[in-house]
């Protein structure tokens, strides 16, 4: 099994640096890290604990530009006695960790947005952004070495600008690797597709021509949260608005997910699924649909933390059930399954996490 533990907002352990306790549910399983205790050298203001990632007896926890390697001994969680860190080959950014992935126990997968690249030119895209992914054993029994950089060979996006910020947002799934871009600072995301053995095993080649983007892109904050299964990415835009008609209003941030499929007008393309653009039923403007999405086996959960259950119980939150095959093969529907927490508040933001 495999457990993740991600916050996009930093500023959560700051207030407290010498300690974080981090507790994986249903498991038993608890870290404590101190500045003399586990973890040395780790900084003021730093943001330990940004995404954890474990799998089986093996974690990995995010710092600024670095991750911290733990196996389970007999209960305890240890640092790595081999590596107990990995730091940024390609830069000294700050971002180096920003996204941390464990396909399976051999293999970590590490984003750094902040990455400058060089141009086919000769110049340089700031902040173009890089992905690395390492593997248990390159380099010495136990060891956790480069694979793989990974940056983009199609800088130009479809509206001129040079991408940036690559792996900002990752997933991966059945051998591929979703990643996001954008052009400059704008909230508008692109998706690249990687595969572990396009060009050769481990070779983690770029998918050509596939730029995937969504709708109302320069508000929607498309690709907030992604996920890959099968031939399908699912593609979280929790501020994506809503028009009955063309002539209705606009509600805004209502929220949406998008569905992606393989072989889409071609072999090998990707694009759009037949109504593969899914809004809440009973959404309303500010409802933040596509917030955070899971997907086991057949199901899925897919969080709107602004949904409001009454006028007292405003941004309670909901968390709305999927099911694959309703109505075709490959296709995803709404259950009449909702989920809401039974001591419901305002402000909640249930479906935060799911």
């Amino acid at each position: 099994m495999i457990t993740t533990v991600r916050k996009r907002r930093r500023s959560l352990f700051t207030a407290i640096p010498s300690l974080l306790l981090v507790l994986f549910p249903g498991t038993g399983i608890s870290l404590t890290a101190t500045f003399d205790q586990n973890v040395s050298g780790l900084r003021t203001n730093n943001s330990f604990g940004d995404n954890i990632v474990a799998i089986g007896n093996f974690m990995a926890v995010s710092e600024d530009n670095r991750v911290y390697l733990y196996e389970r001994n007999g209960g305890t969680w240890e640092i790595f006695a081999r590596k107990n860190m990995i730091t940024s080959p390609g830069s000294n950014s700050d971002e180096f960790g920003q996204y941390v992935l464990m396909p399976d126990r051999n293999t970590l997968i590490v984003s750094d947005p902040l990455f400058n690249a060089l141009t086919p030119s000769g110049g340089t895209n700031i902040d173009q952004g890089a992905v690395y992914v390492f593997g248990r054993d390159v380099g010495g029994d136990n060891n956790w070495g480069l694979v793989k950089q990974i940056t983009v060979t199609d800088h130009q996006l479809p509206n001129g600008a040079l991408s940036k910020s690559l792996g900002d947002v990752m997933a991966y799934g059945d051998g591929r690797l979703v990643v996001s871009a954008k052009p400059g600072n704008s909230a508008a995301k692109f998706l690249y597709i990687f595969e572990k053995d396009r060009g050769g095993p481990n070779q983690w080649g770029q998918v050509p021509g596939v730029k995937l983007e969504g709708t109302d892109v320069s508000l929607s904050n498309f690709a907030y949260t992604l996920a890959v299964t099968g031939d399908t990415i699912v593609v979280g835009s929790p501020f994506e608005g809503y028009r009955e008609t063309p002539s209705s209003p606009t509600d805004l941030a209502r929220g949406a997910v998008f569905f992606f499929g393989r072989n889409q007008g071609g072999a090998d393309r990707w694009g759009l699924l037949p109504n593969g653009r899914k809004y809440a039923p009973d959404g309303i403007s500010a409802d933040y649909f596509g917030r955070t999405i899971s997907i086991s086996g057949g199901r899925m959960a897919v969080g709107a933390i602004g949904r409001d259950l009454s006028a007292s119980q405003t941004d309670a939150g909901v968390v709305y059930i999927l099911a694959k095959d309703p109505g075709g093969s490959g296709t995803w529907g709404f259950t009449s399954d909702r989920i809401i927490a039974p001591d419901a508040a305002g402000g909640d933001e249930f479906g935060a996490v799911v």
